[in-house]
């Protein structure tokens, strides 16, 4: 082997001799790079800048979507602003035809007080709509001209009984026809009654329109005279119907509880449809059910159907009934309850039906005592006995009345004070209808109760007393010539 041997590097480098033994300098071979420093030096960047380049999209496109959901979201926004704008806007344009239509029904009443507060009640605001104004100011100026009726103790009150529906029945009735032809009025007298009535310038008010109620300091109610406004020209009239029972004796001559076509030609019972119409049932000559004016609810609702301008303020009549036989031809008295439960409880609902539909149109449902009794020959204990009977029977459906009707041209006399006035006033009684002894209407109104006389209209007064109704009506056109002469 050679003295001088060459000495090389490992692949590390190291150094190295050359023969003259000088040392020299290889080149150093770099080391191949990894992976990882390949993907560090060449692609990580690239990934950075992609991936910034992506945010910003996202960021750009995010922000696009925003702006586009707002947009959209505001679009929205004033869409249903707008439609509830028209919505509510539709809402108040009814609400102004519908206060229009009820203040002009009742002004047509000449209730121009309720026809103002029904304007004035508009949630809106009425400068929107001028034809308030115009409507409001009309009424104003209606009521400023109309004049107080100063004579509260002069408001005419006609009393009536239950109408006569057939009256060749009514006179030919072997026990009651002279009684019927003596003190009752015909369907078709009544209508013509009315008219002249209306003709004349009277108008129905009730006690709400002169008597104002008012609370002492104890609580209890106070009774005191109400100017009373009507239109120029008009007059107060007041209208009672007592008896409106239909009482069996009237309408079923075997007694077997139908009415049948021998009975005495009135209406069997008062009927309201769904719509809230007034009709009477009557079983006719033939025997056959009919339905129809037979009565005088049916009858004034039609008059004033055709007459607003009659009822002032609505106003409508009195309704008297007793107790004995049940109520507007519903028998619910203790007979109809001997029936059974099925049957009594049918009368019940019939007559709760009526009354309920009475009550909403105006009429004032009073009592006629329980027994169609005389309280003028009654004493304390007696009235109280028959009162017990109306509380137990009759309140339960018909509801409590403070509005009492003398029967028989009965009164406990012209001093309410004594054990009897204190029974009535202890039922709650605060309206007493007693009779007129004379043509003349009267009325005393106290802190405690009002008195009233009632002018009974009856085929014996329109033929003796003639008098009594001038200026109201001419008995002498208004009597049905088909009466008979009178018993002596």
């Amino acid at each position: 082997m050679d003295e001088f041997t060459n000495e090389s590097t490992n692949e590390s480098g190291s150094e190295s001799t050359n023969a003259s033994g000088s040392e020299f300098t290889r080149p150093v071979r770099r080391r191949r790079p990894s992976q990882a420093q390949v993907f560090k030096e060449n692609y990580l960047p690239i990934i950075f800048i992609a991936a910034a380049l992506i945010m910003i999209v996202i960021f750009i496109v995010g922000a696009v979507g925003r702006s586009n959901a707002q947009k959209a979201e505001q679009a929205r926004q004033e869409s249903i602003a707008k439609e509830e704008s028209a919505r509510q806007a539709s809402l108040l344009e009814a609400e102004v035809v519908d206060i229009l239509n009820r203040s002009e029904a009742l002004a047509l009443q000449y209730d121009y007080v309720g026809a103002i507060k029904v304007i004035d009640s508009f949630s809106g605001d009425p400068t929107a709509y001028p034809e308030l104004a115009v409507k409001r100011d009309k009424y104003a100026n209606a009521y400023s001209e109309m004049t107080e009726w100063e004579s509260l103790d002069q408001v005419v009150h006609l009393s009536f009984h239950l109408l006569i529906a057939d009256p060749q029945r009514a006179w030919n009735n072997a026990e009651y026809g002279d009684s019927y032809n003596r003190n009752f009025v015909t369907c078709e007298e009544f209508s013509k009654i009315l008219q002249q009535l209306y003709d004349n310038g009277y108008m129905l008010v009730d006690y709400n329109d002169f008597v104002e109620v008012t609370k002492d300091a104890d609580g209890n109610d106070v009774y005191t005279a109400k100017k009373l406004y009507l239109p120029a020209g008009k007059k107060p009239l007041m209208i009672t119907e007592t008896q409106v029972n239909y009482y069996q004796y009237m309408t079923d001559s075997d007694g077997d509880g139908n009415p049948d076509k021998d009975a005495a030609g009135f209406a069997s019972r008062l009927l309201v449809d769904d719509y809230g119409q007034f009709t009477c049932e009557l079983v006719d000559s033939s025997g056959t059910t009919v339905t129809g004016n037979y009565d005088l609810v049916p009858i004034l609702e039609s008059f004033i159907q055709e007459h607003s301008d009659f009822s002032f303020g609505g106003a409508r009549a009195v309704l008297a009934v007793s107790g004995y036989d049940g109520i507007f031809g519903y028998r619910i008295d203790s007979d109809g309850r001997d029936k059974g439960s099925d049957y009594y409880n049918q009368q019940v609902e019939g007559a709760q039906r009526v009354v309920n539909a009475l009550r909403d149109r105006g009429y004032i449902l009073a009592c006629y005592t329980y027994g169609n009794e005389s309280y003028g020959e009654f004493n304390a204990s007696e009235i109280q006995a028959d009162l017990d009977k109306w509380n137990s029977e009759i309140v339960p459906v018909l509801g409590e009345t403070d509005v009492l009707v003398y029967a028989r041209n009965s009164d406990i006399g012209d001093t309410y004070s004594g054990a009897a006035y204190e029974v009535l006033k202890q039922a709650g009684f605060h309206y007493y209808l007693s009779f007129c002894q004379t043509s003349a209407p009267w009325a005393n109104i106290t802190s405690e109760y009002v008195r009233q006389g009632r002018l009974l209209v009856t085929g014996q007064t329109m033929r003796e007393h003639t008098d009594y109704f001038q200026g109201m009506f001419d008995p002498l056109t208004v009597l049905d010539t088909s009466r008979p002469a009178l018993d002596d």
